[in-house]
């Protein structure tokens, strides 16, 4: 072996310096692309490419000289012998600048075969029964699929809610702090009100990069609970289909790893042996991490409504609501002790302006009906 690897032209039948070809005139793949390592050599010399240029019997793979053999050799022999000169597709074909054929950018295409990134409420549809009292209704805010490697480093949504039917949202963020804690994370959160009707949260954590939570499957991030206003309360009738139907839904969801880079298949390395976080993105996470969608569009729909014929407000139709509404029979609209809250067998936010016998039977026959176990059913309504 030539110590200088002086890259002098020899017959092919030289035996220690046939695979020292890598002239200035024979090829331009040595260049400083790290991938481009197999230029053409003599063809007894092809099968055994892999170990002409080793590290102990020459040093031509020098920053100056060729970057050849790079530590991330990966794409250095394909299965053809004679495919010299190429690189296969994998992502680390995309290191080092002017490379004239970035194949493996991480916004050409998700990480195939892996699960999809989702945000979701849970439950997804639901409804509260008022009574005089305060009643709430709760959902989760879950994240589903966190595949990349490196480690969930740090989310924000937006909560969207009708600030005529509900209180401002109660959002305990307890879970997420949890789930970062158990992978030696400390989490850092704000909540703010940018606008009626909308709650910002943004939560980023503290730790060694490449640590975080990583899990398949769902993981609950928060509680949110939701208050009726009072105004809603009081117009509440338990007529017939009685109820208000809301939707709360999340917007703007982003997610990131513990780099601060979207959620991703952690191949790329921009500097070899550096990592960065960086890969194509998982599926489901859009540019700047935002999630690209989601089952029922990351929403529940909750009805507000009052237990069908209990007109003494505690969740229950027995004797006192049968007498209740069998000591009103016989008024109507214009007398001064009609009161439509008791007019309950018409679907009518004004009732039909009168307690007929129509009225008393709606309530006799739901007697035994209570909030956990209506009677009819009172279903949750579709969204408006």
């Amino acid at each position: 072996a030539v110590p200088t690897a002086t890259n002098t032209p020899v017959p092919p039948t030289a035996t220690s310096t046939a695979t020292a070809t890598n002239t200035p005139t024979a090829t331009a793949t040595n260049t400083a692309v790290p991938t481009a390592t197999n230029t053409p050599v003599p063809p007894t010399a092809t099968s055994t490419a892999t170990a002409t240029n080793t590290p102990t019997a020459t040093a031509t793979n020098t920053p100056t000289a060729t970057a050849t053999n790079t530590p991330t050799a990966t794409a250095t022999n394909t299965p053809q012998p004679t495919a010299t000169g190429t690189s296969t597709p994998t992502p680390t074909a995309t290191t080092g600048a002017g490379n004239a054929t970035p194949t493996g950018t991480p916004t050409a295409t998700s990480t195939p075969g892996a699960a999809t990134v989702q945000w979701l409420k849970a439950p997804t549809a639901g409804q509260i029964f008022v009574t005089d009292g305060t009643q709430t209704f709760s959902f989760d805010e879950v994240l589903i699929n966190q595949g990349d490697p490196n480690g969930l480093g740090g989310f924000s949504f937006d909560v969207r809610y009708d600030p005529t039917i509900w209180q401002q949202p109660s959002i305990d963020l307890t879970p997420a702090v949890v789930l970062f804690a158990g992978s030696g994370r400390l989490l850092n959160c704000s909540i703010t009100i940018p606008a009626n009707g909308i709650i910002h949260v943004a939560c980023a954590s503290t730790g060694a990069i490449g640590t975080g939570p990583i899990f398949s499957g769902s993981q609950v991030i928060a509680h949110v609970t939701l208050t009726p206003q009072d105004a809603v309360v009081e117009a509440l009738r338990p007529n017939k289909e009685n109820g208000v139907v809301s939707v709360v839904k999340d917007d703007q969801v982003t997610v990131t790893n513990s780099c601060g880079q979207p959620l991703n298949d952690g191949t790329i390395q921009p500097v070899p042996g550096q990592p960065e976080c960086q890969g194509l993105p998982l599926p489901g996470v859009g540019p700047g991490g935002v999630l690209l969608g989601n089952p029922n569009g990351g929403q529940s729909v909750v009805t507000t409504r009052r237990l069908e014929a209990d007109v003494t407000k505690d969740c229950e139709v027995n004797i006192a609501d049968m007498q209740f509404e069998a000591g009103k029979f016989g008024l109507s609209a214009g007398s001064l002790l009609y009161n439509v809250f008791y007019d309950i067998s018409s679907p009518l936010q004004r009732g039909d302006g009168e307690i007929d016998i129509n009225d008393v039977q709606f309530a006799y026959g739901r007697f035994g009906s209570t909030c956990a176990n209506p009677i009819p059913a009172q279903p949750p309504q579709p969204a408006p």
